[in-house]
């Protein structure tokens, strides 16, 4: 049996007003000031870095495994109105675990819920253009038939789920989960009863 490759296949989703530089070449952090990094000042810029509505440029690129959530990201971002919002698939084996940051940041400055970044990876200044497999636009998946083949990550699907009948931005990854669990039960007994 081959040893576990360590590399492996993340998502980053980006627009036009994400943070840094990001192309379809590659990405640079928003704090392009290269340095060696002690454990203080990760953890003061994973502070940052962790509040969604912070402004203040890091060093840090956010990547996810799991591309449900790349894709959710995409959608919340079309309802909020961004525009040029992209997929990019990247392989590497140079990326921090987000939750391990997040451990290594409670130890040392504040309690933060490590659970919280568990399909999270960082990469530090960039990522390299080698480094990208491919980049879709969300644009071209939408055209393409994405959300009806994937109708529990249409917007429209939630509306029972709120007071007024405008687009929200989706719900949590967990009901998004659930309802895919519940889908593929409900097609799988369909099946059965057919045969």
């Amino acid at each position: 049996m081959e040893p576990e490759s360590p590399f492996r296949l993340l998502f980053r989703t980006w627009s036009s007003s994400s943070a840094g530089t990001n192309s379809r070449r590659g990405f640079l952090s928003g704090d392009q000031n290269r340095r060696e990094i002690g454990l203080f000042e990760i953890a003061k810029i994973f502070e940052n870095h962790n509040n969604l509505h912070n402004r203040i440029p890091t060093c840090f690129i956010s990547t996810t495994e799991d591309s449900i959530r790349a894709l959710k990201y995409a959608i919340d971002l079309a309802v909020q109105g961004a525009s040029g919002i992209h997929i990019s698939v990247v392989r590497s084996n140079e990326y921090p675990c987000g939750k391990e940051v997040a451990a290594e940041v409670s130890s040392v400055l504040f309690s933060i819920n490590e659970s919280l970044f568990k399909t999270e990876f960082l990469f530090l200044f960039e990522i390299a253009p080698a480094d990208i497999l491919h980049v879709v636009s969300f644009e071209t998946l939408v055209r393409n038939g994405l959300l009806n083949k994937l109708k529990v990550l249409e917007p429209t699907t939630w509306v029972d789920e709120y007071e007024d009948d405008t687009l929200h931005q989706l719900p949590r990854l967990s009901a998004i989960r659930q309802q895919t669990h519940e889908n593929n039960e409900d097609a799988w007994r369909n099946a059965n009863e057919k045969t």
